[in-house]
């Protein structure tokens, strides 16, 4: 009985290391598929953007500066990002699991710490978290709110309702990091 444990942690290490080389070596390919353009903004710069958009009720910013690029550069990070495959467990991988999960991958990977976390709620009842986006498009920051969990997005509008699909979103508190 101790050979066959012995044997099973000893794949399971083999599973491991090989699971960790794996990882090292698609943030490498990562990194080498994209070309990003980013543009330094300091706190006070988004800060402003909120407050002049109105867009959440309360923020933290925990950063210094802020790195954005543009539209169609977060259009193809959404687009080869893997986060919408993961299935949906209730607490322990649920909506604010979703929205730090590809938050952190943009800086992680892309070095964009342009994509907060916004907690909310949908449809007016249900407490919700997604992300927001700021981006660059013609010289302009627009603020894309994305829902990590079925990958869809829209521009914020400000004063318009903000609609994914059949959900509505209304950001009480955003969180930049």
């Amino acid at each position: 009985m101790q050979d066959k444990e012995e044997l099973l942690s000893k794949i399971q290490l083999l599973h491991l290391k090989i699971g960790h080389a794996f990882y090292r070596l698609a943030f490498n390919y990562i990194n080498k598929g994209f070309k990003i353009e980013k543009r330094e903004f300091d706190r006070e710069r988004i800060k402003n953007i909120i407050r002049i958009q109105n867009l959440a009720n309360s923020y933290s910013l925990a950063d210094e500066r802020y790195y954005l690029t543009d539209w169609q550069t977060w259009k193809k990070i959404i687009k080869y990002d893997w986060i919408d495959k993961k299935k949906y467990h209730r607490d322990y991988f649920d909506c604010d699991n979703f929205a730090f999960v590809f938050s952190a991958n943009a800086s992680f990977f892309y070095g964009l710490n342009s994509c907060g976390v916004a907690f909310g709620v949908i449809n007016k009842e249900y407490a919700h978290c997604f992300n927001v986006i700021f981006a660059l498009e013609n010289e302009k920051v627009k603020t894309i709110i994305y829902e990590p969990i079925r990958d869809g997005f829209v521009e914020y509008d400000q004063g318009k309702p903000i609609k994914i699909g059949n959900w509505t979103y209304k950001i009480n508190w955003l969180f930049m990091f």
